[in-house]
């Protein structure tokens, strides 16, 4: 399925940011601390009960590392492999698969903007992760 995409963009295959906010804001900072998946990482993932069966040497059967100190898992139990850091700054074309379609601004200082909508309203909500740092000293 086409997608219309304004004519300041160039049309990509699908990307997803790994971005952490306050979900009902269109602006902020932060953004040097947000990543972007080039694919989907969901195809890709281990589902937590699979865990010792299927990373083997910390590393998952899609090839991808497993970092025990630092990892990524979707709110089904899926582990993913981590984004790449940092979200480069720019103009991005962001959709949480809805409703809205809008830009995003990524200034080199980590400032962050929407033209139109929230937050919530460009999250893909059926696949929201986490990311797990143990407590240092434990």
């Amino acid at each position: 399925t086409m997608v219309y995409t304004p004519s300041d963009f160039k049309r990509i295959p699908t990307q997803f940011i790994a971005a952490l906010g306050d979900p009902s804001v269109s602006q902020g900072s932060g953004a040097k601390d947000w990543g972007l998946w080039r694919v989907d990482p969901g195809p890709r993932g281990v589902f937590l009960n699979q865990y010792s069966k299927e990373i083997v040497d910390n590393k998952a059967p899609a090839g991808w590392k497993f970092d025990p100190s630092d990892w990524w898992v979707e709110e089904h139990g899926l582990i993913m492999e981590a984004p790449d850091f940092p979200l480069t700054p720019g103009r991005y074309l962001v959709t949480g698969g809805r409703k809205t379609v809008t830009g995003l601004t990524i200034d080199t200082g980590g400032n962050w903007k929407l033209d139109e909508g929230t937050l919530y309203d460009v999250t893909h909500l059926p696949c929201r992760s986490a990311r797990y740092n143990p407590i240092p000293g434990q």
